[in-house]
């Protein structure tokens, strides 16, 4: 399994996202104000890494989200 994050900065926002071989994990972001705080997340999220359930409405709104941005 190869686990990556991406740390993307939205206006005053930070947002980390968990990749699991290669597959966006929507409904995982993690939402912070605070660098340091995004970068620990990543680390921890690498470590831990499990599928998110994509069919919340969290989940697709954030799948929608990431689909207009790439």
């Amino acid at each position: 399994m190869t686990v990556a994050t991406k740390i993307v900065k939205r206006d005053d926002e930070y947002r980390v996202r968990l990749f699991i071989d290669g597959e966006y994990q929507a409904g995982a972001d993690y939402y912070t104000d605070d660098l340091d705080d995004a970068r620990d997340t990543a680390r921890l999220m690498e470590k831990g890494a499990v599928h998110s359930d994509k069919e919340t409405e969290f989940a697709k709104d954030e799948q929608t989200e990431y689909d207009e941005e790439n």
